[in-house]
């Protein structure tokens, strides 16, 4: 059976505009569905992709699909991995085991916390309750749950998928120009002393 093509985006917005953002994809979109993407994750399961267009063909009157992680604010999506853990086997392996468990099951999301790293957003309704607010700048995929919600519009979390997130890496070093506190505090005193 042929299944919907599914449009996949890394946003990227140097002033974390992401309603701005998320708004033109969307509206770029030949796709009646969007996937966005941080670019620092990692899909671990082979099957991904599939899994999305299932849970796209099992419940369509969702406007957005949210997985698990290891690292996020919504506690709910969250795995029991350790979130310093940045061994990339065992992200592997704890995506097998959701799979395994859960395979292509979906369930809703009560709650209307969410956040960027992966959010697969339906676009008719999307249109329907005016995309994602432009004013809240980093929290517009969190905003826009919101307005899912308020208009009695599903989010489902796709149980058998996972991804890994390295958001936050303790050193900050590995985006140029981003640093962590500790980074930062190391350079001060180098300054200070050299």
């Amino acid at each position: 059976m042929f299944k919907k093509a599914i449009d996949i985006q890394i946003p990227f917005s140097p002033t974390n505009d992401f309603g701005i953002e998320y708004n033109r994809i969307m509206e770029n979109s030949k796709r009646d569905w969007v996937l966005f993407l941080d670019p620092d994750i990692f899909l671990c399961h082979p099957n991904w992709y599939y899994m999305c267009q299932v849970a796209i063909e099992q419940y369509p009157d969702t406007g957005l699909f949210v997985c698990w992680t290891n690292r996020t604010q919504g506690f709910n999506r969250r795995v029991d991995i350790a979130i310093d853990n940045d061994n990339i086997l065992d992200h592997y392996y704890e995506s097998k085991r959701l799979f395994n468990r859960f395979r292509y099951e979906c369930t809703e999301v009560t709650d209307s916390y969410c956040v960027g790293e992966f959010i697969l957003v339906n676009k008719l309704l999307w249109t329907l309750v005016g995309g994602f607010p432009e004013e809240t700048a980093e929290y517009a995929a969190c905003d826009f749950a919101r307005q899912l919600v308020k208009h009695l519009i599903k989010i489902r979390l796709i149980q058998g998928l996972y991804i890994y997130h390295l958001q936050g890496y303790p050193d900050g070093t590995w985006i140029e120009g981003v640093l962590s506190g500790r980074e930062m505090m190391n350079r001060k005193e180098c300054n200070l002393h050299g």
